[in-house]
Order: structure tokens, then C-alpha cells, then sequence
């Protein structure tokens, strides 16, 4: 009995996502987005997840006019109401559990929100969703959430030199290249070509610094990768920097080491181990934090410290001294969430940048002195006023749950060399760091406006405010490192 219910729930359920998904019409990807692999990223993800994805065959029109190869996800099908909520960026949530939640927060009590209250994956992965309501008419071919990337070689057999545009491919395109020991020299600003304008973060391998067999091992990394590696006649640089400048830096293979185990978070330390070593197949050497102290550092180009809290406890004096030497001397150390808040405390000597605490409100009074018997009297006239009367002068802005925020890189630093120009974070927790001075460092991606930030999810309207602006990535140099 059970049995024949729940077979027939599931099958009425589906059935309906499907007669309703005919009223809705389709998402479409476009592969018009800084980065198109982002897209292929993304339509492999969900086929992955049993979303039916169709790649198109021919240019259509529907809500705009779309080359082929554009990824269509018509919502008449099973798994439809699952891609709304996935790729559904307007999502809200009821205004009587929000009110709710306000007032449990202006109280004192923890909310109840999840611990993340974004989860549109076409801002998470920086690239553009079409709601249509209109349903493509153009022929698709089936997408599986394995189909290799298609990546290869134009133009490339008499080339004096081959170019790959920044994004995901490319960054594959460059772990591998550097493996396989090619020289590849990565431009800080875009340039004129050949005839054609080349982003800043673009790769250059020329012919003469490679060896004779590079072509044969170029295609080969760009079908292996799927990157699209453009071949042009000569290196010739008509605007931009050229490429035997100081902008036109040669990459090299860095030796890249992890902290790992406690303090480490490890949603954090797993999600950046997979993205380094399956994502761009790069190698990764794991060292627990607490042996970092009795570790040769020397041996390292690029220290990363995931998210997590408790690094100066779980380094100890001589672990935290360890580093910022090694940093010193030419060392990269990389921190992530609690990673940088380690590196922001004045013990560390490692960042000028500090955590913010929460601003006070304007009307809140003044905390009475502890010694005293007693306390001028206050007239209060509205529930408002209460909470600012009992809220703490001082402490951390209330924390967020994880919601995606947009925010804008610094085009004048090599570090937003072919970084998209607007970005989507998800961020979460009460941390907010004050920007550095330019005499300090760079902030070299900032939060968005109070009124433009916002992208996903729900934010207090304090933390709206405070973090309009702040720097989302900041770095430093310490020493002949950073």
C-alpha cells in the first residue's frame, strides 16, 4: 500500500513539474558571459544533477537572438521545478518569516534562517540566465554532465605565436602548460594583436621561446583542457604592453602547500584543495597547521590558509613567526575567511587591515559607568529606541547567512588580470574589514554599493550599509613576499 502510494506521489509530482514547466517556457545559458567555460561548467553540473540541458544546433530567436551552442533548459520536464530553484535568481522568501526574523534579531535571539539563503547558480558562477517565457524552437542535442570539453587549436600551424583568453579553460590550459614545461607569459593589461583586441589575464606562448615540438603539445593541452588557443602571424604589439615588457611577466610553476586538520574548516580546506587539484589539475602538498612550526617552508612558493578559526593557537609563536619569515623572504601566503582574519590581527604583523566592528547607532546612549549607584534617567517613546538602549555599545556586526553579494575588481592591479570585471561572492558570517590605505597595499576587489549590492538571499539592512564598499580582497607585500 506504501509502496504503490509513494510510486504514484513521485510519478504525479513529476508529471505536474511537467505540465507546469509548459506555461513557464525555458533558461536558457548563453555562452556570452566573461567566461563561456563557466557556462559549459555550469550545463555539465546540472545534466549532472538530472536537469535535461540541450545544446542548440542553429542561431534562434527567443527572448533576444542566440548563437548556436547556447544551452536551453526547457522547464516542461521532470526535474523542471529543481532548475527554477537552482537557476531562479529572484527566489524571496515570505515577508511574515523575514519579519520574524527581524524581530527575534532585534531581541537578541539566533534567526532561523539556513546557512545559506542564496543558491542561484548562474550569479554564483558569474555567467548569464535567460527566463524565457517564450520556448526555443530550435533543434538541441542532449547534454550528459560528462561530456568533455571541447577545446583545440585555430590557426595554429604556421603561428609565430598562440594566445588563450582568460577563464576557466585558460587557467587549466595554464597548470597544464606549465607542467608540461612550455613558456607561458601572462599580460597584466589587455592589448591590440594581429589585427585583434586581447583581454588583460590573456596567455602568450610565442614560438621561439618554446621548443620545436610546441605546436604538437599545445593541441594536445587544448583538447586535454578544452581550451581554444588562437594562433597569430607574428607578436607584433600595436597598442597595450608588448610582450617582452615588465606586464608581460613569465609565468612559472609555483610549489603550492595547504594548511590542513585544525583550525582548518573543512567545507573550506576541501573545497580549495578540489578546485586547485581537480578543477585546474594542479598539485597540492597538505601540511597539518600545527606541524607548519617544524616544517621547511623553503620549499614552498604559496602557503594557503583556508577558512577557520584559531590559527595562533593552533601555529603557536614560533609557527606564526615561521611564516611571516618565510612570507618575508619571498613567500605568498593566502588567506580565506578566518584564514585573513588570522592574518589581520596585530600579533600576526602580516596585515595592515582590521576587523570592523558593528557601528553604533546614532541614538544609542552612552554606557553608564559601573561604579556608579545610579544612572541618569531616559525617557523612552518607542520600541525602537528600547533596542538601542539594550543593544551592546560595542561587538561584531551581526552575521549573515550565506548570500551573494556582487562586487567590483580594481582593473589598474595584476591581481584582476583576467578577473571579470563584476563579480558575485558568497559571503556569510559578521566579518568586515576596513580598506587599506594606499600606502599599505591594494584593495583589489571591493563590495558593491548599499543600493547595488545585494545579488542574492537576504541582509540586514546594518550590514547592507557597512559593507557597502569594503574590500572583499585585499593583498600586501611584507618583506620581498606577500
Amino acid at each position: 500500500m506504501n509502496r504503490q502510494r509513494l510510486i504514484s506521489d513521485f510519478h504525479a509530482y513529476h508529471a505536474s513539474a511537467i505540465d507546469e514547466g509548459r506555461r513557464l517556457g525555458a533558461i536558457l545559458l548563453p555562452r556570452t558571459g566573461f567566461d563561456p567555460a563557466a557556462a559549459d561548467r555550469l550545463a555539465r553540473s546540472l545534466a549532472s544533477q538530472g536537469v535535461e540541458v540541450g545544446v542548440a544546433g542553429a542561431g534562434f530567436s527567443a527572448c533576444g537572438s542566440h548563437a548556436a551552442g547556447t544551452y536551453v533548459i526547457d522547464l516542461a520536464q521532470p526535474a523542471g521545478r529543481l532548475a527554477r530553484v537552482l537557476l531562479d535568481p529572484s527566489v524571496s522568501l515570505p515577508a511574515d518569516f523575514t519579519a520574524e526574523q527581524e524581530r527575534r534579531r532585534a531581541q537578541g535571539l539566533d534567526h532561523q534562517l539556513y546557512d545559506i539563503a542564496a543558491w542561484a547558480l548562474p550569479l554564483a558562477y558569474n555567467t548569464p540566465a535567460i527566463q524565457c517565457r517564450s520556448r526555443p524552437g530550435v533543434a538541441v542535442t542532449p547534454l550528459s554532465g560528462d561530456a568533455p570539453l571541447t577545446g583545440g587549436v585555430i590557426d595554429g600551424r604556421s603561428a609565430a605565436a598562440w594566445i588563450v583568453r582568460p577563464g576557466l579553460s585558460g587557467m587549466r590550459f595554464l597548470t597544464a602548460a606549465l607542467r608540461d614545461g612550455l613558456n607561458v607569459r601572462a599580460l597584466e593589461a589587455g592589448f591590440t594583436l594581429d589585427g585583434r583586441d586581447w583581454p588583460a589575464g590573456s596567455l602568450v606562448l610565442t614560438r621561439g621561446a618554446n621548443p620545436d615540438d610546441a605546436p604538437a603539445r599545445i593541441a594536445r593541452i587544448a583538447t586535454d583542457t578544452g581550451a581554444v588557443v588562437e594562433g597569430v602571424a607574428d607578436t607584433w604589439v600595436t597598442a597595450g604592453p608588448s610582450l617582452g615588457s615588465d606586464r608581460a611577466s613569465v609565468a612559472r610553476a609555483p610549489r603550492i602547500a595547504m594548511a590542513w586538520e585544525t583550525p582548518t574548516g573543512p567545507t573550506s580546506a576541501g573545497g580549495l584543495r578540489w578546485m586547485i587539484e581537480r578543477e585546474y589539475g594542479y598539485p597540492v602538498t597538505i601540511i597539518r597547521t600545527a606541524q607548519i612550526a617544524g616544517s621547511d617552508l623553503s620549499q614552498y612558493d604559496v602557503i594557503i590558509l583556508p577558512d577557520g578559526g584559531g590559527y595562533a593557537a593552533a601555529l603557536g609563536e614560533r609557527g606564526v613567526a615561521g611564516l611571516r619569515d618565510w612570507a618575508r623572504q619571498g613567500g605568498v601566503l593566502i588567506g580565506v575567511g578566518g584564514g585573513m582574519g588570522f592574518m589581520s590581527e596585530p600579533g600576526s604583523q602580516m596585515l595592515a587591515t582590521r576587523l570592523e566592528s558593528r557601528v553604533a547607532d546614532e541614538d544609542a546612549e552612552a554606557p553608564a559607568p559601573a561604579d556608579e549607584a545610579t544612572v541618569p534617567g531616559v525617557i523612552l517613546t518607542s520600541p525602537d529606541q528600547l533596542r538601542n538602549v539594550v543593544r551592546p555599545a560595542e561587538g561584531s556586526p551581526d552575521s549573515i547567512p550565506g548570500i551573494l553579494l556582487r562586487a567590483t575588481t580594481d582593473p589598474d592591479h595584476w591581481l584582476a588580470a583576467g578577473v571579470a570585471p563584476e563579480l558575485n561572492i558568497l559571503a556569510s558570517g559578521s566579518e568586515i574589514y576596513a580598506p587599506l590605505r594606499l600606502d599599505q597595499g591594494a584593495n583589489v576587489v571591493r563590495f558593491a554599493g548599499p543600493d547595488d549590492l545585494l545579488a542574492a538571499g537576504y541582509i540586514w539592512d546594518e550590514n547592507r550599509a557597512q559593507l557597502a564598499y569594503k574590500p572583499a580582497v585585499v593583498a600586501q607585500s611584507l618583506g620581498s613576499g606577500s
